[in-house]
């Protein structure tokens, strides 16, 4: 990224900045796509380079890749990623009911207060 010689306000840096995120973000998934996609072959797509990378660092995976176990609303899922979901909220539970004193019934997705 060249950074342009000059003043600028505080308004135009944190614009300046969050493009440059955005751009980055944005060359980060087409690699991730260029490299899961089928058919072989070099990829078409610029490597990032190493400020980028230290950028994505920076700001995370869930960030860059988005948080898997999160639906959009309006967004309809398959069957896999049901299964999914499923099993993240139930390994939440589980792990939740394990950290304060509570029995997790799998059946009834139900969470209870230990006694006694």
């Amino acid at each position: 990224m060249v950074w342009a010689l000059g003043k600028k306000t505080t308004a135009e840096w944190r614009r300046a900045l969050t493009d440059w995120k955005s751009k980055t973000k944005a060359k980060a998934a087409k690699l991730r796509m260029a490299q899961e996609g089928t058919g072989g072959g070099l990829s078409t797509a610029l490597p990032l380079t190493d400020c980028e990378k230290r950028l994505l660092s920076l700001m995370g995976n869930v960030a860059v890749e988005g948080d898997r176990g999160v639906i959009e609303f309006g967004h309809e899922i398959g069957e896999e990623e049901k299964h999914t979901v499923e099993y993240a909220q139930e390994h939440h539970a589980v792990e939740y009911a394990q950290e304060n004193d509570h029995d997790y019934n799998k059946s009834s997705n139900s969470l209870k207060k230990k006694t006694g």
